[in-house]
């Protein structure tokens, strides 16, 4: 009978609770006896630094019985620390905090100690706090359960027409409000920032025009880099396959950039002939892809030569390449030729498509509308 009550008693949750709340009053006691104790060492410290600069002269002679006087509250403080920190007797090892406070107190007097006082009762970052499961029982939206949910707020998206207007307002009194259009413009996607940074670049301001050519010259950087790693992989490739598809990489880098913007000029030409010669090498060595020929076809509408860029969309669509990509550059191509009859029946396949697969055209509307 006597072993089973111990068992009950063993087992009762209520004496459970008990213990806790006496192991509890037990560190509360630790903490207040430790902080009363740090609290009396800096006293004397003070103490001990207020009879030196009373009289400096009559201690002159005993620094040394001074020192020692010292190191003594220093040792008590550590003793302190590591009799009544916080975890103190949970098989914690206080060692570190221990001589941390002992040069603390006999570095630094009275400062010392209060450190020790705010270090020793502080927990830790990663240490859980006694009701860190409490918010668990607090009902949370549903939405917040989805991992997959992204709880950023979605970016701003800037209008580039709004962006022009207000990097027109020339006048001194809109600097500011120019600079502030042109940070929004470097949210813009990368065929909206270049030209909108060139504009800004015969801006009266010069801190407008600094960030302008900033811009632009960040953007020709990664341009370099990515033309500089694609360079690498057609050094280093195994088979006319692998060399062949970083040609037609370099044919479309090149032509990113022309198309962004990032060249003018004589630079404007060389990119061009590049991503030609480019994507002609990657034709030559069996990449006979509708990207490709795509590709090829606006190189050499942008060279001016349409006819050949005629010929090249056609290919691609032969090969199986979306109508609604080749469909626009067609109708240039047709306009330049002065083929006009040409430029209608390419702009009615392209609203017939979008008669039965639904809004594709974007921009391209009110020029069809023009036309047709």
């Amino acid at each position: 009978m006597a072993a089973a009550e111990e068992a009950r008693l063993g087992s009762d949750p209520l004496g459970e609770d008990e213990g806790d709340r006496l192991e509890d009053r037990g560190a509360s006691a630790r903490t207040v006896i430790g902080r009363l104790a740090l609290g009396g060492l800096s006293l004397a410290d003070l103490a001990l630094v207020l009879a030196w600069l009373a009289a400096p002269a009559g201690l002159g002679r005993g620094v040394v019985v001074w020192w020692l006087a010292r190191a003594l509250l220093a040792g008590l403080a550590a003793l302190v620390v590591g009799r009544c920190a916080k975890g103190a007797g949970e098989g914690a090892d206080h060692r570190p905090l221990v001589l941390a406070t002992a040069a603390w107190c006999l570095a630094l007097p009275i400062f010392g100690a209060a450190i020790a006082w705010v270090v020793a009762w502080t927990p830790p970052a990663s240490a859980p706090s006694d009701d860190g499961g409490a918010w668990r029982s607090w009902p949370l939206p549903v939405r917040w359960d989805d991992p997959a949910l992204k709880l950023a707020p979605p970016a701003r998206q800037e209008a580039p027409e709004a962006v022009a207007g207000d990097l027109l307002l020339v006048d001194r009194a809109h600097d500011g409000r120019r600079l502030h259009a042109l940070l929004r413009a470097a949210r813009l996607p990368l065929r909206f920032q270049v030209p909108l940074a060139r504009r800004a670049l015969a801006d009266a301001n010069d801190d407008v025009r600094l960030y302008a050519f900033s811009l632009i010259d960040r953007r020709r950087r990664e341009h370099e880099r990515a033309l500089q790693a694609a360079r690498a992989v057609l050094d280093q490739a195994p088979s006319p396959a692998s060399a062949a598809l970083a040609h037609q990489r370099l044919a479309e880098l090149a032509w990113e950039g022309v198309y962004h913007g990032l060249q003018e000029g004589a630079a404007l030409r060389e990119a061009l002939a590049t991503a030609l010669e480019h994507v002609d090498h990657a034709l030559a060595l069996g990449v006979d892809e509708p990207a490709a020929h795509a590709l090829r076809g606006r190189i050499l509408l942008r060279r001016g030569d349409p006819d050949a860029a005629d010929r090249a969309f056609q290919r691609a669509l032969h090969l199986g390449h979306p109508a609604v990509k080749v469909l626009p550059f067609l109708a240039e191509g047709a306009f330049l030729r002065r083929r006009y009859a040409a430029v209608h029946d390419h702009l009615a396949r392209l609203q017939a498509m979008e008669d039965v697969e639904g809004p594709m055209l974007g921009s391209l509307r009110s020029v069809m509308e023009h036309w047709l």
